[in-house]
């Protein structure tokens, strides 16, 4: 069975997440951005044996900075003892990631788009795309800032679609060949593109490229029951865990 919520703190530790620590209870994830959907507490343990006041001192000890912490709870057999709990101290369900996963292998498909690694030149141009796809995220900027940063490390690459000579979407993957896996993030097509199969063949070329790295796994965090969630399982992906973030009110 994949850990992939292991794998994907682990790929992303040093770009996007700049503390992993696993407590005896609980992992704290710490993320370069200082909302509570991205910094958080998991747990790890069965309810009863959570160290509620432990958890509570962590989060006041890594608030400094103006930080502020979550919870990130797994939808497994413990999830609705852990809910009547956060309800009781007025946290309410924020997001819901619904994680998806691939074994990959070559894909023969005839695009019709032309899949362009983005640059220092065209990093504008992602950007606007990424917030047209993307108008509710508030770290569009600094989230897009962080994918090519992370791309002149050799961890990410960058992909602008164009259709003809128009830019029709963008699409992103992390990858680690020593992890042998790779996240697809930031994938989006402009409303004047959308319904013609340029994610579905995104994907695709997405997959050849990192298997082209050497990596043999993919996965993505997508909203349950979405757009993008079918396609990704029209694509032969599997969801394969669901977790649930809880905010303070």
């Amino acid at each position: 069975m994949v850990d992939i919520f292991d794998l994907n703190n682990e790929l992303l530790a040093g770009s996007l997440i700049s503390e992993y620590t696993k407590y005896s209870t609980y992992i704290l994830v710490k993320s370069v951005f200082k909302d509570d959907l991205y910094n958080f507490i998991a747990p790890t343990v069965p309810f009863h044996l959570f160290a509620w006041e432990d958890a509570k001192n962590t989060i006041k000890k890594n608030s400094e900075g103006g930080y502020h912490f979550s919870y990130y709870l797994k939808k497994d057999d413990q999830y609705h003892l852990y809910l009547n709990k956060f309800k009781q101290k007025s946290y309410f369900i924020g997001l819901i990631d619904t994680y998806v996963y691939k074994q990959i292998y070559t894909e023969n498909f005839a695009p019709l788009e032309e899949y362009v690694e983005a640059d220092d030149r065209t990093i504008d141009t992602f950007m606007q795309v990424s917030t047209h796809c993307f108008p509710e995220w508030e770290s569009n900027s600094d989230f897009c800032n962080y994918l090519f940063f992370a791309q002149k490390q050799e961890k990410s690459m960058n992909f602008l679609v164009y259709l003809g000579n128009e830019v029709a979407g963008i699409g992103s993957v992390f990858y680690s060949t020593a992890l042998d896996i790779a996240y697809i993030t930031n994938m989006g097509t402009l409303p004047s593109f959308r319904n013609r199969g340029i994610q579905k063949r995104l994907l695709k070329h997405i997959s050849n490229y990192v298997e082209g790295k050497g990596v043999h796994r993919l996965y993505s965090i997508v909203e349950p029951n979405s757009i993008s969630h079918n396609n990704f399982l029209k694509q032969g992906f599997e969801t394969i865990d669901t977790y649930v973030v809880f905010q303070k009110e």
